[in-house]
């Protein structure tokens, strides 16, 4: 999926769920490779994801608040999501029919 795709779909399910969202663009490594962060008003979870070279995301990722990793005892804060989709359910369900 490319980037502009996945934020839109971030920004139309805030929408849905009538919640604001923010979301930041941020290059960690000054290479043009950046990370895309998305958080939800109300939500103790942030989204991740990482943007390729070729303007495609991967690792969708989510972490709650004050959750860190740690190096010294592998413990890596957070999961991964197979998608885009199966991450926005996990912050900001979809209301029920």
């Amino acid at each position: 999926m490319l980037k502009s795709a996945a934020i839109k779909k971030i920004r139309n399910r805030a929408k849905i769920v009538d919640r604001k969202v923010e979301v930041k663009d941020i290059d960690h490594h000054g290479n043009g490779s950046s990370k895309v962060y998305a958080r939800f008003e109300g939500s103790n979870q942030t989204i991740s994801f990482w943007v390729n070279s070729d303007d495609h995301i991967s690792s969708p990722h989510i972490c709650r608040d004050g959750d860190v990793s740690d190096s010294m005892t592998d413990y890596f804060a957070g999961y991964h999501a197979d998608n885009i989709t199966q991450a926005l359910n996990a912050v900001a369900a979809l209301p029920a029919k």
